[in-house]
């Protein structure tokens, strides 16, 4: 009676654990898109996009580490003093954001997955709190569509977007 006990209680475990979803996402995203334009230089991407690996470590806790590579684009326009361009000036960096964060998943029978996270970042040798927040639409059971926000906190951001927006792919395995 006990090895029947002890097989059934294996047997609804194993079944839990299938019915919950995949430990293990990879997410390709891309963080505040857009374009700068000047006379001078035309078009330039401005923006981030990256990769981010997530492990769930519980049914609602999981931990993220992402990657990715960010173009700024800033610059100026001087014109004379009848209204002609004299200078069009645009400056592009470049810069690599680690992120580290903790994910809190609240509970949803649907398609729709929130989440909440804090987390850290470091950037060109900056390192900023974070608060994140978001939702994945699971329209497949290892494929579903980020769309995440994330506030830095602390540190310098005057040199870095202060919020970020994102949306990328994200798959389960």
């Amino acid at each position: 009676m006990r090895k029947l006990v002890v097989v059934l209680c294996v047997m609804f475990s194993a079944a839990a654990a299938f019915a919950q979803q995949q430990p293990t996402a990879i997410t390709v995203f891309v963080t505040n898109p857009g374009f700068t334009h000047t006379r001078q230089s035309g078009n330039q991407w401005d923006g981030a996009f990256g990769v981010a690996l997530q492990h769930m470590f519980t049914p609602r806790i999981s931990g993220e580490i992402s990657v990715s590579r960010k173009t700024d684009v800033s610059g100026f326009t001087t014109f004379d003093t009848e209204g002609n361009v004299v200078e069009d000036r645009m400056f592009v960096g470049h810069s690599t954001p680690v992120d580290l964060t903790a994910l809190y998943h609240f509970r949803t029978d649907g398609a729709w997955k929130p989440y909440a996270g804090l987390g850290v970042r470091r950037e060109d040798g900056t390192v900023f709190g974070d608060l994140t927040g978001g939702v994945v639409w699971q329209f497949h059971r290892a494929l579903g569509l980020r769309f995440d926000g994330k506030l830095l906190v602390g540190g310098n951001t005057r040199f870095s977007d202060e919020l970020n927006g994102s949306v990328g792919l994200s798959w389960r395995f």
